[in-house]
């Protein structure tokens, strides 16, 4: 708190080795009024701003900051993508993972399918969005059984992940079930003929006891 008696001119002085340097400034402090109180709501919304105004440029050279550490970090998995071993032609097969850093302009993502790249197109879809990574593929056929990669590189160096996926053909999948009704039906058959014998047995044991 200031007061009347508190104005007059303050003088700031500065010196070193190689000399000195000085300031004035003049201060008037009068009594409160309701003139003041406006000014001094008016100055205290000004200052306000002023601060906000400063702490989002603080904010945005901190965002900066970090841009520029993860410029010099090496890529990690945080979550690593999961294998599909049971998947049937023309099915959707869908793998994700999290990688960082997460706003690093260096960084880039490959996917290789057994160790060869992978041909984006209709088919293949591979996302790589602020740390999420992912890749699909549309109506997986057999074709695409084998093991998959997913590569990320930066200034740095780099990490890999892999993951499997098997897919059953549509022909060994209809064979198999129509074997298996084969089977069932044989079973039937057997059961079928089995009671008819016991029945036939049953019947001549009765006329001969007859």
């Amino acid at each position: 708190s200031v007061y009347p008696e508190d104005s007059g001119v303050y003088t700031c002085t500065a010196r070193n080795a190689y000399g000195e340097a000085v300031s004035s400034a003049t201060i008037k402090v009068f009594e409160l009024s309701q003139v003041a109180v406006d000014s001094l709501a008016y100055s205290s919304m000004s200052q306000l701003e002023a601060v906000e105004a400063r702490s989002a440029q603080a904010q945005s050279h901190a965002l900066a900051w970090e841009e520029d550490v993860e410029q010099f970090v090496r890529p990690s998995f945080t979550h690593k993508p999961r294998s599909l071993d049971n998947l049937v032609e023309g099915q959707n097969a869908h793998f994700e993972a999290k990688l960082e850093p997460i706003a690093d302009p260096n960084l880039s993502v490959e996917w290789f399918k057994d160790g060869r790249p992978i041909t984006i197109g209709h088919r293949f879809r591979p996302i790589h969005d602020f740390g999420y990574v992912a890749l699909d593929i549309v109506g997986v056929i057999s074709e695409d059984t084998g093991t998959y990669t997913c590569r990320a590189t930066n200034n740095v160096g780099s990490c890999e992940t892999q993951v499997t996926l098997k897919c059953k053909s549509n022909f060994i999948q209809g064979f198999s079930s129509q074997s298996q009704v084969v089977a069932e039906s044989r079973t039937e058959m057997s059961q079928f003929q089995s009671l008819e014998q016991k029945s036939f047995t049953r019947v001549e044991m009765e006329e001969e006891t007859t």
